[in-house]
């Protein structure tokens, strides 16, 4: 495995954050949450939604750019073969 699929490998799993197989629109908002969490911050609303609307934003052009079957789900071998795109 090149470096470039494990880097690969390693967003896929940050964004699979239930780790089932698939990145799905309920799976962004909880990095968002620990991102928070762990720069010590406190939990502010408006910039935990900040972040939220953030990673909609990507989720939106990730499975536009990813999702070949349009089941609302990225599945690693669809993510592997838009990032190899």
């Amino acid at each position: 495995m090149t470096a470039v699929n494990r880097k690969h490998d390693l967003w896929f799993d940050t964004g699979d954050t239930d780790h089932d197989g698939g990145i799905a629109r309920v799976d962004p908002p909880a990095p968002c949450r620990q991102a928070v969490g762990q720069l010590g911050c406190a939990p502010d609303p408006a910039k935990i939604r900040h972040l939220v609307d953030v990673y909609n934003t990507f989720w939106e052009s990730l499975v536009r750019q990813t999702d070949v079957n349009r089941d609302g789900s990225v599945p690693r071998a669809e993510f592997w073969a838009a990032m190899e795109r």
